[in-house]
């Protein structure tokens, strides 16, 4: 995953130049601390398993060998489906650390261990393959191994936190709701931001482990059947390969990227070609440095820099909360990058993105969002996976007056069709009839 780089050879990182993550001994240690506790704790009593032909009942199998991945990769290919789930370290390096790689079938649950130097790569060929499906949930960054290592993208996944949002459920709900809500399991505390490159794995960590996979065979059959009742099935594998089956989801955007950290902020034009600049810039040091973007420099210090735009290397000493190991190792490449966009042609440089409402436009938004969310949950779909307030308030003119531009999502798709245009009917004078039935609202 790379995007172009802006790193000219003569600052190359040496081995002398490397970067330290910052606040990373303040994080181990917390996972230090919570991995002792979860080994050292009586383990408890384990949640009762139900007697349900799609959950395994067997305690995990610890994969360490090749030979033993291709024994579990085989019964999945023969079930023709699988759960699949990961443990990882993100705080330490640019790509999360990999730590464990849980995969459950109805008849076994399979405890894949990365640090044992096992090839993963059926794995990713799995998860590649449109004939099997796999089972995860929330499960975007979990899935971003198969586009790095394979170039392909994830296909046939099944993700339960979109398929409940179909399903009259809260978006996004927690796996423990949906284990509690289709399988009459209340799980215990959860282990996630614990040691899991620690070894051995305590009887706690693996029972975790197996949890998080064991229940989503059962799940995405109650959820099927609910999503094939409410005819929605097709608008939720819709809305799965749009948001996790496309290749290019899982590549660096740096439109997006710049435009999370611009935010609804006030800048000129050429404040905004310059943050440009800087975030793409930090998305290439990151990599080089084998670092998270944020521990590299943090949003505030970008967005200082580019509102400043210091001419020197001491202007760059001044900026609070610059590391000072990055003005060494980049400080003539920065100074270079203020020069950039100071010189950028005004048609190059990137639009103004500040939205503002007006006090009348506010309340019409306002109530475009409620009828919205109305809708939403008279049809049994959460109004969080359809769109966000703020998006409402900057379209909402365009919505009201059936001007949306082509391209935009709630003009395509199954949120044109399910939301848009029953909104609009609606707001052209056709009414919205609401009941109160079966402790859920609904459409009358």
């Amino acid at each position: 995953m790379m995007v172009d780089s802006l790193m000219p050879e003569s600052e190359s990182v040496t081995a002398k130049s490397r970067l330290m993550p910052r606040h990373l001994p303040a994080r181990q240690n917390r996972r230090n601390q919570n991995h002792m506790q979860a080994q050292s704790a009586p383990a408890g009593k384990p949640a009762r398993i139900p007697d349900h032909p799609l959950i395994c009942k067997e305690a995990g199998i610890l994969i360490e060998s090749d030979e033993d991945l291709a024994a579990l990769v085989a019964h999945v290919r023969e079930v023709g489906s699988f759960a699949y789930d990961t443990e990882f370290i993100g705080e330490s390096s640019y790509y999360p650390q990999l730590c464990l790689i849980q995969i459950a079938t109805h008849q076994q649950v399979g405890l894949v261990d990365p640090l044992c130097e096992v090839d993963l790569t059926p794995i990713w060929e799995l998860i590649a393959d449109p004939d099997i499906k796999t089972i995860v949930h929330a499960g975007m960054q979990d899935l971003e191994p198969v586009a790095r290592h394979l170039d392909k993208a994830p296909a046939n996944i099944f993700d339960s936190q979109i398929a409940a949002a179909f399903c009259n459920q809260p978006y996004p709900a927690s796996l423990a709701h949906l284990v509690e809500v289709c399988c009459g399991v209340k799980l215990g505390k959860g282990l996630t931001y614990t040691a899991w490159d620690r070894r051995p794995l305590s009887p706690t960590h693996q029972r975790y482990a197996c949890d998080d996979v064991r229940y989503l065979p059962a799940i995405e059959a109650a959820l099927n059947e609910q999503l094939q009742q409410a005819g929605y099935a097709q608008a939720m594998r819709d809305e799965c390969i749009e948001s996790m089956e496309e290749l290019s989801i899982y590549k660096p955007n740096i439109e997006a990227l710049f435009n999370r950290v611009r935010s609804n902020r006030n800048f000129s034009r050429k404040e905004s070609a310059l943050l440009k600049l800087l975030v793409a810039w930090r998305q290439d040091a990151a990599q080089e440095q084998n670092l998270p973007p944020r521990s590299v420099v943090k949003d505030d210090v970008l967005i200082a820099m580019s509102k400043k735009s210091p001419k020197s290397r001491q202007s760059l000493f001044n900026l609070k909360h610059m590391p000072k190991p990055i003005i060494n190792i980049y400080g003539d490449q920065l100074l270079e990058m203020v020069q950039t966009a100071k010189n950028m042609p005004k048609d190059k440089m990137p639009r103004d993105n500040k939205f503002e409402e007006t006090t009348a436009q506010r309340h019409r938004s306002e109530q475009l969002w409620v009828a919205l969310n109305a809708l939403c949950h008279g049809k049994g779909i959460a109004p969080a996976l359809v769109t966000s307030r703020q998006e409402i308030s900057r379209c909402c003119q365009d919505m009201l007056s059936d001007q949306l531009p082509e391209d935009h999502s709630m003009n395509n798709g199954w949120r044109k069709t399910l939301i848009t245009q029953p909104l609009q009917a609606m707001t052209s004078g056709k009414p919205l009839e609401l009941v109160w039935e079966q402790d859920a609202l609904k459409l009358g």
